[in-house]
């Protein structure tokens, strides 16, 4: 890849196949989508292909050829539409596995510790679901607030503050963040816990 890439010239590549193939002869795709750089061209003319020798590309596929036992650098779209069709099938399942792979080799070794956070956060868990049915059993009204200002906020609740002067006892004094035009009473943080007032049934 980096031959084909820097010389731009990949028929001149001595490891790759540069004799005609036949546009059904099956193949394996090793990398896509590399593209030549065009002004290192000696004449300013396209990538001669095995596989269709009279068009010419620029940005192709290196493959491999089971039967050839080689490596060719072809067009985009060169190769019989079966043979093209079987390839990109078998391209997706290799990338979707090398993905996967990686994937499970990058975070195996973190299993261990994941589940040592988890296990001491299972008090704190149980706790939460303790006061999550608490509330919904002696306290309707409130998981029933809870739930609907969740809803209306795409699942954020929001705490709303009254804004007012607090230089002065008198509670219709109020006044509007700086810069504000007329009068705001009352302004909303998205993301932070809404100030309830509970009745005085305790909850345990």
């Amino acid at each position: 890849m980096a031959q084909i890439t820097e010389t731009g010239q990949p028929e001149l590549i001595e490891s790759l196949y540069r004799n005609s193939i036949p546009k059904d002869a099956k193949f394996r795709k090793l990398r896509q989508l590399i593209t030549v750089n065009g002004t290192r061209r000696p004449d300013g003319d396209l990538c001669p292909c095995p596989m269709c020798a009279p068009n010419r590309f620029l940005t192709g596929t290196l493959v491999w050829f089971p039967y050839l036992q080689c490596c060719a650098f072809i067009g985009n779209c060169c190769a019989d539409a079966d043979v093209l069709a079987e390839a990109d099938r078998v391209w997706k399942f290799e990338e979707k596995r090398k993905f996967e792979e990686d994937y499970l080799l990058a975070n195996l070794p973190l299993v261990a510790p994941k589940l040592a956070i988890l296990e001491k956060l299972k008090p704190v868990a149980l706790e939460a679901t303790r006061a999550y049915r608490k509330f919904r059993t002696s306290l309707p009204q409130v998981h029933e607030l809870l739930r609907r200002m969740k809803h209306q906020h795409g699942d954020q609740l929001t705490l709303t503050e009254i804004i007012r002067n607090e230089s002065t006892e008198d509670e219709s004094d109020y006044y509007g963040p700086a810069g504000s035009k007329g009068e705001a009473r009352t302004r909303s943080r998205p993301g932070t816990i809404p100030s309830v007032h509970l009745p005085a049934t305790p909850l345990s």
